[in-house]
């Protein structure tokens, strides 16, 4: 038999049908929310014309309210499918109806079931189908069919229906109201965002209203006013429900008797959201006492220097009044002793040590309390016995509040521990000499706090704190237990606290490695990550100080290689993997432990043979054509049987056992320039240096240059063939021309001018460039004066100025640019725009930093004034802006936008060096010392000199 109605395509014809907006009334109770339905059609009353919430509703019916609501044609010959329908004429045109729209259909073949009743769970399946409605694996609690359970499961969790013992059962009309009222809501979402009610809930609470969810809460902006003025709120004083339909504000002082008002409005312009009705006016009422009472049980207060009497005034709406103490009349029923009232707290504080030593007061005698609230409307009155000296009968360690909005307790951090602390009749102890005679505070185990004890208050709340400091002589993360101790009773209370320490080592990976290790090759850094219990990663510096106080160490159980924690530099905190000079191949085993956690991990490295010369390549390609009066420039580089580059100036290669022979077969008038074309070099004089060909011909031909790489015994190791054409001024109308994306803006340069010295200036300038291709995509080098001129859109943004045969953009302000260039080639010229050039006044900020010997280990006997990018120190350094532009060197300590400065530490002799802080240092003598150069935002890099 079936197991559900097919409803699926019913619900969705119900809510069609429902053009209109939720009115701005929204219904609260289950008799409003069918009246709603009512008035859009979707249903009526039985006999009389009642709601007969609580009846249940047959398929029959059901289906005359889909007729209604969809607004079908009785359709009585269409119900001739069923057989079961004696006794339910009246509806068969609309059983037929809904037959024929597909909208239900029997439960059975040839059966309807006219009076069988719709259950909770077939209820639920249909409207998880109709509205597309993810089924849900979440458990079901009650009976229900198996059939049925992950579709009842998705209509709970999406609030269409309510939890029940039992789902087989039938539904009410109750309940059907409620899932269609709820799936109603869903579907029929106004295109418009509209407040439909504001209202004080609260003395310092306002409840808004939507009549919609609010998808997006950042894309629009609530405002609470009175008049003009927006009302001031507490911090995070505006609070969203689950459902995004309703806000609550918070503001930080009780609202005055008057009108407010609630505006809504786009947080953005064009961010997609439609507003309605977008402000509400509501009245606030003065707020008023409406009942007072003490709450202390007792009617006993001890002989104290501050007994503290709490009581709590509610207000209209059922909550604690905003009003304090001092703002209610207070009477003492004895003339000779003082009651004060609280400015912030619903408390009166009482010395009557000083009553009863003044004679006003005895033990056993009476003290009359009455508080009267503003307007006299309502009192309490308590007559309180004098009792014996105040104790602590009871405290309560509640939770450990941090300062400066850390989210852990640190070593060597200072913090506070709530607490309550009553005295023997239940009345608050907020006294510091009664609280450290008669409580005890201790800790376990011992000497994970260097500080526990009460002191004066420090919060502003006028009560003494329980101050805690974690020993910094700790640097790992432990358990610590606070106990509370009440001297009258004998109870206690404990708390168990973390301490932590950001900076200890838990567990540690190692990162990715993927580099060739060889025999007599330089260190390699083997990244790794050290991560804290909390599963941050440690600082370098961290990790360095971990290897130092022996909490990590590395393992290498071979002699294949040594490895060791980078100390400086900027791969500090890695590791360092240097194979022997010589040696057989193998694999070393590197293993980093963490003692106190047993926590490891291992990398297999294999260490290759020596390494030698095994190619030559071509690592800068020349133009494939060139035109007449063009140059063109490729460079050679080498790699070895890894297949890594080499670093001529850094190998253990012994590079003068090969050389290299250049061959250029060239058309007449075509020359190599450089005169490196043809010859026989070595490695260090052809790496990486230009071999330029001119074009001094007008015809076209094709030239070959070959490298070719030889060994020691002259033996040919690799060739490399390159190709290039010359073509005529024939086929010019064939070549496109662009101009060069400036895809990192040009800086503002010439606003900071006089800031910065020459070098510097020029280096900002952005040169504008011109690429030419033919119609194959081919590139083609044009003559060095092809650029005729260059001309800005905008001059006061950028201008351009003419430097030799290349034209540059000089930024001024911030702004945008169209350059157009004109390229004449062959005497034909050629109208090139690049558009949109952003100039930019924000100052160089460093994106990068490298220097030829980061992180290497240096020995150098220096003296005199030295700069530290000298070969002997750093070599090369190089600090690339987010303009793209690189400077070097001495550039770098000319302006201070990129914030550089030079560091020296770990120095053996400090009388034998000076830092003068302009990228020079000087030495008098043989010391060894770390230099590190680093940007303002960070970026560096170190060397060790020894």
């Amino acid at each position: 038999m079936k197991k559900s109605l097919s409803l699926l395509v019913a619900i969705a014809m119900v809510f069609s049908m429902f053009a209109s907006v939720v009115s701005a009334a929204e219904p609260a109770t289950t008799l409003e929310k069918y009246e709603f339905l009512k008035e859009k059609g979707v249903f009526e009353g039985t006999d009389g014309d009642q709601p007969a919430l609580e009846e249940n509703m047959t398929r029959a019916q059901f289906a005359k309210v889909l007729t209604k609501t969809k607004g079908l044609t009785e359709d009585a010959a269409a119900a001739n499918v069923y057989t079961d329908l004696d006794g339910a004429g009246w509806a068969a045109g609309f059983i037929g109806a809904v037959t024929k729209a597909k909208i239900m259909d029997g439960t059975w073949d040839g059966i309807f079931s006219p009076s069988g009743e719709v259950t909770i769970e077939q209820l639920a399946t249909t409207l998880v189908r109709a509205l597309g409605i993810a089924q849900s694996d979440d458990e079901v609690k009650g009976v229900v069919s198996e059939w049925a359970k992950a579709h009842v499961a998705a209509a709970l969790k999406g609030g269409y229906i309510a939890e029940a013992a039992d789902y087989t059962v039938p539904a009410t009309r109750a309940q059907l109201v409620e899932a269609i009222y709820a799936a109603y809501n869903k579907v029929n979402v106004p295109a418009e965002l509209s407040i439909s009610d504001a209202k004080a809930v609260g003395a310092k609470k306002v409840e808004v209203s939507f009549n919609k969810a609010v998808e997006d809460t950042s894309k629009i902006k609530l405002t609470l006013n009175r008049g003009n003025t927006a009302v001031t709120l507490e911090k995070d004083g505006l609070v969203w429900n689950d459902a995004k339909t309703k806000a609550t504000f918070i503001t930080s002082n009780a609202m005055t008797e008057g009108t407010y008002n609630v505006k809504l409005a786009r947080a953005a312009e064009d961010n997609g959201v439609v507003i309605g009705t977008d402000s509400k006016e509501l009245k606030v009422e003065k707020e008023v006492i409406k009942s007072i009472k003490f709450k202390s049980t007792s009617d006993i207060i001890p002989q104290a220097k501050r007994v503290n009497i709490d009581f709590e005034a509610l207000n209209q709406y059922n909550e604690p009044a905003s009003l304090p103490a001092s703002r209610l009349t207070v009477h003492s029923g004895n003339a000779n002793v003082a009651v004060t009232a609280s400015n912030d707290k619903q408390r009166l504080t009482i010395n009557t040590a000083a009553a009863v030593e003044a004679g006003y007061l005895v033990r056993g005698g009476y003290l009359p309390i009455t508080i009267i609230a503003e307007d006299g409307a309502v009192t309490a009155n308590k007559t309180f016995q004098i009792g014996d000296v105040q104790t602590v009968g009871k405290i309560t360690l509640k939770e450990l509040v941090l300062k400066n909005n850390k989210k852990r307790f640190d070593a060597g951090d200072t913090a506070y521990i709530s607490y309550d602390a009553l005295d023997q009749y239940g009345h608050p102890v907020t006294d510091l000499d009664t609280l450290n005679l008669y409580a005890s505070l201790n800790h376990f185990p011992g000497g994970m706090l260097s500080e526990l004890k009460f002191v004066d208050d420090e919060t502003g709340d006028n009560v003494p704190e329980i101050r805690i400091k974690a020993s910094d002589r700790y640097n790992y993360y432990s358990d610590v237990t606070v106990n509370a101790i009440a001297a009258g009773t004998g109870s206690s209370s404990q708390l168990k606290l973390e301490v932590a320490s950001s900076k200890t080592p838990y567990e540690v990976s190692f990162g990715y490695f993927n580099e060739t290790v060889a025999f007599g090759d330089s260190e390699k850094v083997i990244p790794i990550v050290v991560k804290d219990q909390y599963g941050d990663t440690l600082s370098p510096e961290d990790v360095v100080n971990a290897f130092n106080e022996k909490e990590m160490a590395v393992y290498v159980p071979s002699a294949l290689a040594t490895v060791d924690v980078i100390k400086s530099g900027s791969n500090k905190g890695n590791l360092s993997i240097k194979p022997a000079d010589n040696g057989r191949q193998g694999t070393v085993n590197v293993s980093v432990q963490i003692y106190r956690t047993n926590k490891s991990a291992n990398l297999n490295v294999s260490i290759q043979e020596k390494r030698y010369v095994n190619d030559v390549y071509v690592s800068s390609e020349m133009k494939e054509k060139l035109l007449p009066g063009a140059d063109s420039s490729l460079k050679l580089k080498f790699k070895d049987q890894y297949g890594d580059v080499i670093d001529v100036n850094n190998t253990s290669i012994d590079l003068n056992a090969y050389k290299v022979v250049t061959e250029s077969n060239l058309a007449a008038d075509v020359i190599n320039t450089t005169g490196n074309g043809n010859g026989t070099f070595a490695i260090k004089d052809i790496n990486d240096t230009n071999i330029t060909f001119k074009n001094n011909t007008s015809i076209e031909t094709t030239n070959r240059f070959t490298a070719k790489l030889l060994d020691s015994n002259g033996n040919v190791v690799r060739t490399r063939n390159l190709t290039f054409d010359t073509i005529s001024y024939a086929d010019l109308n064939k070549i496109r021309y662009e101009v060069e994306p400036i895809s990192n803006g040009v800086f503002a340069v010439e606003k900071f001018k006089d800031s910065v010295t020459g070098s510097t200036y020029s280096a900002y300038k952005k040169e504008v460039k011109v690429v030419a291709k033919d119609s194959s995509g081919k590139s083609i080098a044009l003559p060095s004066d092809a650029i005729q001129f260059v001309t800005s859109s905008n001059t006061d943004v950028a201008a351009i100025e003419k430097d030799g045969n290349k034209f540059k953009i000089v930024g001024k302000k911030n702004g945008e640019i169209d350059i157009n260039v004109n390229v004449r080639v062959g005497g034909n010229d050629n109208q090139v725009e690049l558009k949109a050039v952003k100039v930019s006044e924000a100052a160089p900020v460093a994106q990068s930093i490298t220097a030829k010997h980061d992180g290497k280990k240096r020995t150098a006997n220096l003296s005199g004034n030295v700069n530290v990018w000298d070969d002997a120190i750093l070599g090369e350094i190089k600090v690339k802006d987010q303009y793209g532009v690189e400077l070097k060197d001495a550039q770098l300590f000319e302006t201070g936008y990129l914030g550089v400065t030079v560091g020296v530490s770990n120095v053996s002799d400090t009388s034998k060096i000076t830092n003068n802080y302009n990228g020079t240092l000087s030495i008098s003598g043989n010391v060894s010392f770390t230099v590190t150069v680093k940007t303002a935002n960070g970026y560096s890099v170190s060397v060790d000199i020894n």
